[in-house]
């Protein structure tokens, strides 16, 4: 009965403590291996006003400069960021449509490893991936034909802005269903060659910024120390121009890292609760333990055992009791927490069953992250917990008359 209130506690704190967790880092890991990488690379003249998506303020010349930056430990994919409105069957959707050199594309994001259906951006193609929650949105499916309306600004010569209305011609290649909700609903990705000239976006060699990651990073970490904005800025200030800067995933999510700070402030404060309850339920069974077994105590003590002897003896048991039950809730709560920074549980049907949309990011995959500090503390407190428990019932039992405890029957 201990142990199993010791384990229930443990097992329970460990999988709540990374889910937690977990949920605390969404936006952190769904920007990072879906929108942004760790940083981007932008013209300081876009950023300024990247809102307005200029595209004559974009990144000329970027093939040498990705060379460069793949040398010093990072990978770079190159892209061109342009909105409009994509018109399916039926409806209208506005839509951002980032052209995207595939095989780059996929060193840095993992976009590509979520099609659904049809196939993910390939070279010298019209062809248009978008979000399985876009895709239904517009009524289409694979191989069915949409067009992309938008506005071209062209910046002449005299430094004036002329605004060119423009339509491409895109096939559906493929529907991908990611864990960022922010990609499903309101993005497309296609091929930047087929972009450069009057066909497409009119690019002719710019892109709009490119996106880094660490070539160490993998797909269930987080940022790493080298892919701070502070450290990559230091690692590439020798090969990047005067006109280029890097923002870091942070500038790209700042309404989004406010409310995620919200929400997990609200789930730590239940987590001490929690912690307490099964504390108390551990001290609470304890003392029953150690009440049911005045009789014995009596005995003990009348066949000459000392008072410090019987304290000692029950502090060691109860120790032993934590420690087992600490280390089978340990190993199970490892177990389970594995499975969910892993793996996850998709809940990409249930919600769209319940007609659930989201105003924000969130993930339709729920996972856990690690948290071995918390694992290590608690399973040094636990058991130290359950030995100082049995502490005061013990010191108790060890003063009532010998003659009195021996003549009491199990409570």
């Amino acid at each position: 009965m201990t142990t199993s209130v010791v384990f229930l506690t443990v097992f329970l704190f460990v999988v709540l403590d990374s889910f937690i967790l977990g949920s605390s880092q969404d936006v952190e890991r769904y920007m990072l291996l879906y929108e942004s990488g760790a940083a981007k690379i932008y013209n300081k003249g876009y950023y300024a006003k990247k809102e307005d998506e200029p595209l004559y303020e974009g990144i000329s010349n970027y093939e040498k400069l990705i060379m460069d930056i793949e040398k010093t430990g990072y990978n770079a994919a190159p892209r061109a960021r342009f909105s409009g409105i994509l018109a399916g069957k039926n409806e209208n959707m506005p839509v951002t449509i980032l052209a995207i050199d595939p095989e780059k594309e996929k060193n840095v994001l993992y976009n590509h490893k979520f099609v659904k259906k049809g196939e993910f951006v390939q070279n010298g193609r019209f062809d248009i991936v978008i979000g399985q929650k876009l895709a239904g949105d517009l009524e289409v499916n694979v191989g069915d034909n949409v067009q992309f309306t938008t506005q071209i600004e062209i910046k002449e010569s005299d430094s004036k802005i002329r605004r060119i209305d423009h339509q491409i011609n895109f096939r559906i290649g493929g529907i991908i269903n990611t864990p960022n909700v922010n990609v499903n609903t309101e993005m497309g990705f296609t091929a930047l060659d087929v972009m450069q000239d009057e066909r497409g976006m009119m690019l002719y060699g710019h892109i709009t910024e490119i996106c880094l990651r660490d070539k160490r990073a993998d797909e269930y970490g987080l940022v790493l120390i080298t892919e701070k904005t502070a450290y990559i800025q230091d690692k590439l200030k020798s090969i990047l121009p005067d006109s280029l800067m890097i923002a870091g995933w942070e500038e790209e999510a700042k309404d989004y890292i406010a409310l995620a700070a919200v929400m997990r402030m609200a789930m730590w404060v239940t987590l001490p609760i929690f912690l307490i309850l099964g504390l108390l339920g551990i001290s609470n069974t304890m003392s029953i333990a150690v009440k049911q077994r005045t009789r014995e105590i009596g005995m003990l003590r009348s066949m000459g055992m000392y008072n410090t002897e019987i304290i000692r003896l029950f502090l060691y048991e109860s120790g032993l009791i934590g420690i087992i039950g600490t280390a089978i809730g340990l190993a199970l709560g490892l177990l389970i927490t594995t499975y969910m920074v892993y793996v996850g549980i998709d809940i990409t049907s249930s919600l769209e069953q319940a007609g659930v949309d989201f105003a924000v990011r969130k993930a339709y995959i729920i996972r856990s992250a690690w948290n071995f500090k918390t694992c290590m503390g608690i399973s040094i407190v636990i058991p130290v917990f359950c030995a100082f428990s049995a502490f005061l019932p013990s010191r108790k039992a060890v003063k009532t008359e010998i003659t009195q405890s021996v003549s009491m029957d199990s409570i």
